[in-house]
């Protein structure tokens, strides 16, 4: 089980316009300046933009290829490989994690789904969910929010209204433990998990 030492709160403006950082430091002797997280947040940020551009350039090809149920197929076969090349290319650990996962692979751990509760609480008061720094002696861990888009609806959203029959039975079909559907637009997915060595 994780403990965190001191929960540290940190106001820095961020490139999306998310408010700001919360940062917890496991241990309380370490301190990061603002500027210093700052760095981590923009690397961190350049990491899950790169990631998500090359997830959904190839989600959009198989949806062109053959239609939402054959996305559901390719994800299947290759959405962990395209982060695991990147995870190689940035030297850093690149994760999707959810309470409502397709992929079991993505559960989080205890704090982990904390933070995700932490961050659907402050959706449903309409408040940003922000992004959350967790640093400790050997890596920095940066966590940022996934929003459901119109587009995930095809994949994610309610059967019988956003998900097609065929493209149900495919994802019943590659994932018999599913729990990653009944979203609507803008409800938390889950969130990227960047964790950089120090």
């Amino acid at each position: 089980m994780k403990v965190f030492a001191s929960i540290v709160l940190f106001a820095l403006l961020t490139a999306c316009g998310t408010g700001g950082i919360q940062s917890e430091t496991k241990d309380a002797n370490i301190k990061l300046s603002d500027s210093m997280l700052t760095d981590y947040q923009s690397q961190a940020k350049e990491i899950i933009s790169a990631s998500f551009g090359a997830l959904s350039k190839q989600l959009m090809d198989a949806i062109s290829k053959g239609g939402t149920s054959y996305a559901v197929a390719f994800c299947n076969l290759e959405a962990l490989s395209i982060t695991d090349s990147l995870s190689e290319v940035y030297h850093a650990e690149i994760k999707r994690l959810a309470l409502k996962n397709r992929n079991p692979v993505n559960n989080p751990d205890e704090s982990e789904a904390l933070l995700l509760r932490l961050m659907e609480d402050r959706i449903s008061k309409g408040l940003n969910p922000g992004d959350t720094i967790v640093v400790n002696n050997n890596y920095v861990t940066y966590y940022a929010p996934i929003l459901t888009a119109a587009a995930c609806l095809q994949c994610h959203g309610k059967t019988g209204e956003h998900i097609q029959p065929e493209t149900l039975q495919i994802i019943q079909e590659k994932y018999p433990d599913d729990k990653a559907v009944g979203f609507q637009l803008n409800d938390l997915r889950g969130m990227w998990q960047i964790r950089i060595n120090k």
